[in-house]
């Protein structure tokens, strides 16, 4: 289409046609942990009845969001070096409704063998390793972390007034071994020296 004197106007011309839903979402390579549970950890699901509870369209700037979900599914469970990619899309004849495939390689599920702590001064280290109170010789799971961590800093808040920066990091150890390992990082809280209060004179209110 031309346009003014060394210019020329691009028009698009776009055909919409129907929005694909998906009729079905599979996860090939789930071998020891569910499917079934896996899939759903995701936004993307089938259609089901009518749409009344998943409306069930196929959206692909949603898929590295979902691909992260389960990522963080096997992660949880243990599965820290599991491999988690899209592995196509399949149009029906009329391309109105879809088979979404998804790709894991579980790889080795861990078992946590130790629980360490770190860089702290205040109390012993057994004591805190203690408080953690996470179960060692299990397989690895997410939230028995997120859990210890918790209990060090209510730990620190009620027994020393001040509330830490804790890290949590992981070591790997021989086969299938991982050691938790929470660096405490107590100097990011100042601790006051000796409070004197004055001018109460007249209450003689121990402040």
């Amino acid at each position: 289409m031309a346009g003014a004197a060394g210019h020329t106007a691009i028009v698009f011309h776009i055909r919409e046609g129907r929005r694909v839903y998906v009729r079905e979402v599979r996860l090939e390579g789930a071998e020891q942990a569910s499917e079934r549970e896996a899939l759903g950890e995701i936004e993307l699901q089938p259609r089901r009845l009518f749409g009344f509870i998943s409306r069930g369209y196929y959206v692909p700037s949603q898929m590295e969001a979902d691909l992260a979900r389960l990522r963080a599914f096997y992660r949880k469970r243990g599965f820290l070096a599991a491999d988690v990619g899209f592995g196509g899309i399949d149009l029906d004849e009329k391309k109105t409704s879809a088979s979404v495939t998804l790709k894991v390689h579980e790889g080795t599920r861990y078992v946590l063998e130790a629980v360490r702590v770190e860089g702290h001064k205040l109390f012993p280290t057994k004591l805190l390793e203690r408080e953690a109170a996470v179960k060692t010789g299990g397989f690895f799971a997410a939230e028995d972390i997120d859990e210890g961590l918790l209990h060090l800093i209510r730990w620190y808040e009620e027994h020393a007034d001040i509330a830490p920066r804790i890290e949590a990091r992981l070591e790997y150890g021989e086969g299938n071994k991982v050691t938790a390992i929470y660096k405490i990082l107590e100097e990011e809280h100042y601790l006051t020296g000796r409070v004197r209060i004055g001018g109460n004179e007249w209450t003689r209110d121990r402040v």
